[in-house]
């Protein structure tokens, strides 16, 4: 086989990615080495429209366990590892720390401080007093006596990442953005503003809309109509 003969070279499948918030565009980073994907998102690409864009970007599944099963905080201590392999496939960089979080009460308030830490789901936190809240944040109300300091939770800035994720996906040569594609279903059918879309050209269609989907899933099942089984 000449250098410039491809036709032995195996096929890459072809992946729709249904919606571009967080979910999408990450899905996008992880497939575009060894598939090729065309993302459909209903936003210009600057995510504003996406539940990432609003959120605190709280790394803290340990925190977040005290109103979650353990089996949630087990995956998100999983996803906490994989950022900074993650982060490194970006064309830029992405400010990300994992550096703890405190958890912290005024007087009145210890009742709900002790409930809390009764409701976590695992271990690795310390009860820290006054001296210490202060030692890990000097800015902070000295009335701030006693908290909780979870050392291996973390944080990230949200807006730079959907910022760095459209970058690296659009400079993609395996990745074809399409923005402003409104994706519904209609029965049986994918509609991309109104225009049906043809499943049979993906071997796989993934539906990562988030709320969107939700709300059409639940139209759906008041109509008693079944789900596509090709969309996952």
């Amino acid at each position: 086989m000449s250098i410039s003969d491809t036709s032995s070279l195996p096929k890459l499948p072809k992946v729709a990615i249904l919606g571009a918030g967080l979910v999408g565009r990450l899905l996008a980073l992880s497939l575009k080495d060894s598939a090729k994907v065309e993302l459909f998102d209903q936003d210009d690409g600057s995510g504003e429209q996406s539940a990432a864009h609003l959120a605190a970007a709280m790394l803290a599944p340990l925190s977040e366990s005290a109103d979650a099963t353990k089996e949630v905080m087990q995956l998100g201590e999983w996803a906490l590892t994989r950022w900074p392999s993650l982060l490194s496939k970006l064309d830029t960089s992405v400010f990300f720390q994992q550096t703890g979080s405190l958890v912290v009460a005024f007087d009145q308030d210890m009742g709900n401080l002790d409930q809390f830490k009764q409701r976590l789901k695992g271990d690795d936190f310390q009860a820290v007093s006054e001296a210490q809240i202060h030692d890990l944040e000097p800015e902070l109300n000295p009335r701030l006596t006693r908290g909780v300091y979870l050392p291996h939770e973390g944080q990230l800035d949200n807006r730079v990442l959907l910022a760095s994720l459209r970058q690296t996906l659009e400079h993609s040569e395996r990745v074809t953005w399409h923005h402003n594609a409104f994706i519904t279903r209609s029965g049986q059918s994918v509609l991309n503003n109104g225009q049906s879309l043809d499943l049979n050209d993906f071997e796989w269609v993934v539906d990562c809309r988030g709320f969107g989907q939700k709300h059409e899933q639940n139209q759906e099942n008041k109509d008693k109509t079944s789900i596509l089984p090709n969309l996952r």
